[in-house]
């Protein structure tokens, strides 16, 4: 925005004093030329002009005045935002000049107030302004009030304003959305999507001035216009199909938001439009700009298609704008795939509609198919099982009645799939006759009497005759009766069965009862869908095919009844079935006379059969029975190669099912060979498992209560069961049946019908496997027995990043790691501390090249304590790599000798070797240094004396010469000889010192120091030490501080020893800082210990020195001597550290090279 220079006068003071505070529109108030403006100068303003701009300036509101008949506008700060660049201009200026785009409505509004006095409110009124460059769409709430001056008429307008445009904007766009995600609702197609949408969009045309819809082809080559809004059908025709080729110049760059994923903004598009030949009648104006977007298919590269809307040129496409566009377009998107969600949804339904009739016609088909061999299987065996002149033999006999049930069984099967199909293809024959419903009734549960009362259950029968014959299809009655006792007797296991029949007002109503296991409650509502079994239910029987109590409900409602279930799990069942009396429900063509009742025989006989087999599999488990039916089955010789050695003890097989059988037949079949245990369900299988164990598992997978694989799951969960061979009989066919049964860990799977020779074959297979697997399970665990209890560190390691399988106690012990700490980890998370110690690529090397590394005395760093503390454990080892069967290389074996006790004695052994070295060669240095010290002073005193005898006998020859000495010359002598006395009695001293110095060693090393310990004042040790060392001090400054300045410091010592110390520390302070250098002595005390030091002017020490320097015999030959003095024996230092920490005190040094030097001494003191 330009800078707009507004002409300003000086300041005037009244100026100043009237227009007070208002931020940067005070300033400019104060600094405007107002006398040359229509309301002249401040002075000159009436005071109610004056008080109004005051309360402007002080409002946070946007606040207007307008002022005089010109209405000459003064504001305050918060308006000038809905200025914009009107701003400074506007101050002072007329409201026609300033706002002349609007005139035409706020300037009646504002003449009806200063004419009428009357306010005015104007709420999300739409001003089109011209605050920029461009004409903006602006909502305002604000009121016109009128300003009287002080003679009452009508000076000015006060203007209280907000803008509002940005909430009118925002429900507007909520209301299009709002609008659209309900009329997109129902859309079932993705062309009515667009169809609705574009009607949608027809009601705000201020935000979509106009849009067009594109959905993507199929084969996503081009687009195709689905709906328009508010775009001339001129216009249309040369846009219905846009190819999608990616084109910079096209006129919709639909490949390019594909390619990009994000949408695209064209400028000047009637110019666009006009490149393509497509021209705008004249009575249509188009925005000048339109925004492209994808709506997405989720999870897709392609879109279902574009939206195109045309920006408002009244609204600059800023944040909240392209916002709202992006959720119109992900509303069209969610739309579409709700309308591509409810498509495939129908074409499922449909399919699955196909896939039912073909299903039907299916069953319908191979239901006929079946009955034709059922019947010439079935016909021929009840003419043998009846032939009196040729009987059979006990044997035969169980083996065709065994062979004449199943063929029951399985035509009851075969007639119940096609009474479904008939029903489902709407061919049933049904024919309904008046019938006396409670004798037939009555006679077909009778069928069940044996076998109920052989379950030991109580039958209880209320089928007491009815007024009427009830119109039922008897062959139908037949099976829902049948159907209904069946159940109740399979799923019984105790109590009773209650079958009742009574008529109450238009109702017959049959009640099946009983005290069973009941239906959980999740599965109630599916119990008559076609197939549904309930999982785990715990019966006589596992087996059936889920669609008995469907086809009841199916021919109960061909009857024009109900059937319901009411069931507590626990409990017990009650099943209802309620039929009207009379005919008028039923179709008129398929009613029939009333006609005698038929025998029930052979419709009951496959339920009654059944329900018995059910009964005779209570038994728990058999002794092995013998039977010669294997050899007439497969030949004596074969049933031996397949038993193995009949001498040697037979193996001990355990059958589990609960077709009683299949129990017998198996049983037969393998009773030659093995031991047979047999078991009715999973839960005594697994009873007889578990006191018995059997060398092996046959079992059945659907069984009631503990089906198959959960008998697996257990015994496989249990180490004493887990290896048990476990066989998988089922009747489910296919690879995924198989891998889903080896999958869940049996070690066979066999599929039913299946051959005698197949299930031997596979019996006697997987005992050898599992007797192989026995013997290299044992000789597995010998050898593991054996690296367990090796007298050495022994680990295997698996696969290329080591995992541990095996660790002996000795391994765990020296890396102070349990094994479950171990095992099943990778080397390098189990032992993280040993990364980079070269360990892990050592491994990796034998790993890939499978030669052997043999490591001597290698050390490594453990954490044996968990701590994050490292130990040294040096190793003999030997990393060799380990093959599979296919002589590929799997691992790598450790075999290590803890040889850490061995290396340390060794090196404790060198050590004491080097220190024996040292030793004899600081005895030789000692001796020698020793020798000098003593004969240095000795050497001095034998020439005092020397020269005393020959100053003395010269004296002697001067006596006996005439003239005898003067006295002068007696007075030089003496001085003569008394210098030499000095001397001598200064290395005497010297003597001394080095003989106590070597007397306190010895001392010190025998334990023999023995301190003379009183109550002694530190600060006059101190100064007594300082004052002898001021006499000798060779020039030197010697400055003692004491703090606090206060004494005594009360110390419990040998005043004798703790002086000489002092006097050490301040005669090596003399001995290495030179002459012009001062000597610091320094007394501080805390609460609990005194602290002596003394700095002096040396060369200073290194880290190093300050460590050895309390040595024994310790000499630096580095540190330079500044007096005369020798450097003595390196005794001094290690004597006064030793004196001081009997005391219970603490030496130090604190030093820089080149520096000096402080040392420093600490003394507990005596409480006062």
């Amino acid at each position: 925005m330009d800078e707009i220079t507004v002409e300003m006068g000086r300041r005037h003071d009244d100026a100043d004093n009237t227009l007070v505070g208002g931020g940067k529109m005070g300033q400019l108030m104060r600094e405007y030329n107002w006398a040359s403006s229509p309301l002249g100068a401040v002075v000159t303003w009436p005071q109610s002009l004056r008080t109004a701009v005051n309360i402007c300036l002080a409002s946070q509101f946007p606040m207007l005045i307008w002022w005089g008949p010109d209405l000459v506008m003064l504001y305050n700060d918060a308006y000038r935002v809905i200025l914009g660049e009107k701003h400074p201009q506007s101050l002072g200026q007329r409201g026609s000049e300033c706002w002349p785009e609007i005139w035409d409505i706020i300037g009646p509004m504002l003449d009806g107030v200063m004419t009428h006095g009357e306010a005015t409110w104007s709420e999300n009124q739409l001003l089109l302004l011209k605050r920029s460059s461009i004409i903006e769409e602006c909502y305002f709430t604000f009121s016109y009030s009128p300003i009287h001056d002080e003679s009452g008429a009508i000076a000015g307008i006060f203007t209280a304003v907000t803008e509002t445009t940005g909430q009118v904007l925002g429900d507007r766009r909520m209301r299009s959305l709002r609008a659209l995600a309900a009329s997109t609702a129902e859309a079932r197609t993705l062309k009515a999507v667009c169809l609705v949408t574009a009607q949608t969009l027809v009601e705000n045309p201020d935000d979509v001035p106009f849009s067009l819809l594109y959905l993507l082809s199929s084969d996503g080559k081009k687009a195709e216009i689905a709906a328009a809004t508010r775009w001339p059908d001129a216009m249309m025709a040369p846009m219905e199909s846009c190819e999608l080729a990616d084109e910079v110049d096209a006129l919709w760059p639909f490949a390019r938001i594909i390619q990009t994923g994000q949408p695209i903004l064209l400028d000047k598009l009637p110019e666009r439009l006009g490149r393509y030949g497509i021209g705008l009648p004249e009575d249509i104006s188009l925005p000048q700009q339109a925004l492209l977007m994808p709506f997405w298919q989720p999870g897709q590269a392609a879109p279902y298609g574009f939206l195109i809307v045309g920006i408002n040129p009244l609204r600059s496409l800023d944040e909240d704008y392209r916002g709202f566009l992006s959720l119109l377009a992900g509303q069209v998107a969610t739309a579409c795939a709700a309308a591509r969600a409810y498509q495939d949804a129908r074409e499922q339904a449909e399919a699955l509609a196909e896939l039912d009739r073909a299903k039907t016609a299916f069953f319908s088909n191979v239901s006929h198919e079946f009955r034709t061999p059922l019947t010439l299987s079935l016909g021929p065996l009840e003419a043998v099982l009846s032939d009196t002149a040729h009987p059979l033999t006990e044997e035969q006999r169980a083996q065709l009645e065994m062979v004449r049930r199943n063929g029951l069984r399985q035509l009851k099967l075969v007639n119940t799939l096609l009474d479904f199909s008939r029903i489902e293809a709407g061919r049933v024959e049904a024919l309904y006759v008046p019938t006396d419903l409670a004798r037939l009734t009555r006679d077909l549960v009778s069928s069940f009497h044996s076998a109920i009362e052989r379950a030991n259950l109580t039958l209880v029968v209320e089928c007491a005759p009815l007024p009427e014959p009830i119109y039922v299809d008897q062959e139908m009655w037949e099976k829902i009766v049948l159907n209904l006792v069946s159940n109740a007797l399979k799923y019984t296991l105790a109590g009773s069965i209650r079958i009742a029949l009574q008529m109450e007002n238009d109702v017959v109503t049959l009640t099946v009862q009983d005290t069973g296991v009941g239906i959980p409650a999740e599965d109630v509502p599916h119990l008559f869908e076609r197939f549904y079994r309930v999982r785990q239910s715990q019966g006589r029987t596992q087996e059936g095919s889920g669609i008995g109590l469907s086809l009841v409900q199916e021919l109960v409602r061909l009857h024009g009844g109900t059937i319901s279930v009411e069931s507590q799990l626990g409990v017990g069942s009650t099943f209802t079935i309620q039929l009207l009396r009379g005919h008028a429900h039923l179709p008129a063509e398929r009613l029939g006379m009333e006609s005698t009742l038929a025998s029930i025989t052979m419709g009951a006989d496959p339920y009654v059969e059944e329900a018995l087999r059910w009964l005779s599999g209570d038994l728990t488990a058999s002794r092995p029975v013998v039977s010669s039916f294997l050899s007439d089955s497969i030949g004596g010789a074969e049933a031996t190669a397949f038993g193995g050695d009949t001498t040697q003890q037979k193996a001990t097989l355990l059958v589990v099912d609960d077709n009683a059988d299949m129990r017998d037949y198996l049983n037969r079949l393998l009773a030659p060979t093995y031991r047979v245990w047999l078991a009715v369900d999973g839960i005594e299988a697994l009873r007889l498992t578990r006191s018995e164990q059997p060398d092996m598992i046959i079992s059945d997978v659907m069984m009631p209560g503990l089906d198959g694989f959960a008998l697996l799951n257990a015994l496989r969960s249990e180490p004493a069961t887990k290896n048990i061979p476990f066989l998988l009989l089922s009747a489910r066919a296919g690879e995924e049946a198989t891998l889903e049964g080896l999958q869940a860990g049996a070690d066979d799977y066999l599929i039913k019908p299946f051959s005698a020779r197949e299930l031997l074959g596979r019996i006697q297979s997987r005992l050898e496997i599992a007797r192989l697997s026995r013997e290299a399970e044992n000789a597995r665990q010998r050898l593991q027995r054996l690296l367990m209890q090796a007298p050495a560190v022994i680990a295997v390691l698996n696969g290329p990043t080591h995992i541990f399988t095996l660790v002996n106690a000795l391994y765990s012990q020296v890396l102070g790691r349990s094994a479950e700490a171990l095992l099943g980890k990778p080397v390098r998370e189990a032992l993280p501390e040993v990364e980079g110690q070269g360990f892990f690529e050592l491994l990796d090397q034998v790993y890939q090249t499978g030669e052997p590394f043999y490591g001597n005395e290698m050390c490594m760093m453990v954490d044996r304590g968990g701590n994050g503390n490292l130990e040294e454990i040096y190793f003999n080892f030997i990393y060799q790599a380990t093959y599979d069967t296919n002589e590929k290389i799997d691992g790598v074996l450790v075999h290590a000798v803890d040889v850490t006790e061995f290396v340390h004695a060794r090196q404790r052994v060198e050590a004491l070797l080097v220190a024996l070295e040292e030793a004899d060669q600081r005895k030789d240095e000692f001796l020698h240094m020793v020798s000098h010290e003593l004969r240095t002073p000795i050497t001095a005193i034998k020439g005092n004396i020397q020269l005393t005898q020959r100053r003395l006998k010269r004296f002697e020859t001067e006596l006996q010469e005439p003239a005898p000495p003067t006295v002068d010359e007696l007075r030089q002598m003496h001085g003569f000889l008394t210098q030499l006395m000095e001397r001598a009695a200064r290395q005497i001293e010297a003597q001394k010192r080095l003989i106590n110095d070597l007397l306190d060693v010895s001392r010190i090393q025998s334990g023999k120091l023995d301190l003379t310990l009183e109550l002694c004042d530190l600060v006059s040790m101190v100064e007594d030490s300082v004052l002898d060392q001021h006499s000798g001090s060779s020039g030197h400054q010697i400055i003692l501080q004491i703090e606090p300045d206060q004494s005594p410091l009360i110390v419990m010592a040998d005043e004798g020893r703790i002086g000489q110390v002092i006097n050490n520390y301040l005669t090596n302070a003399r001995k290495y800082s030179p002459t012009s250098a001062a000597i610091t002595v320094g007394i501080s005390a805390t609460a609990s210990e005194a602290r002596v030091w003394v700095r002096d002017g040396g060369p200073g020490l290194n880290a190093q020195q300050q460590k050895q320097i309390w040595e024994r015999f310790y000499q630096d030959p580095d540190i330079p001597l500044q007096t005369g003095s020798g450097q003595g024996m390196g005794l001094g230092l290690h004597i006064c550290q030793t004196i001081v920490q009997l005391h219970n005190g603490e030496v130090g040094v604190e030093s820089e090279p080149g520096h000096g030097s402080t040392f420093w001494f600490t003394l507990p003191l005596v409480d006062a």
